[in-house]
């Protein structure tokens, strides 16, 4: 879960667009990777919709499949 606004650094950040490559921050991204990869996961999904490129690369990114609330 990415909650944006929370910490004071982050609340400075707040007016800034989510990456369009990743729709997460590149260390966020980085962080759900490992996460993915440590724990075997098969399946990751994000509330906010995917494009087919953000998807591609996350599921790259991740080692898993990726989907989008608009999928299930």
């Amino acid at each position: 879960m990415q909650r944006r606004g929370v910490s004071s650094g982050g609340a400075d950040k707040m007016g800034d667009p989510f990456s369009r490559r990743t729709l997460l921050s590149p260390g966020r991204a980085g962080e759900v990777a490992d996460a993915c990869q440590q724990r075997g996961v098969g399946v990751a999904v994000f509330v906010n919709p995917l494009t087919d490129h953000q998807r591609a690369v996350l599921t790259d990114m991740f080692g898993c499949l990726v989907l989008s609330g608009e999928d299930l």
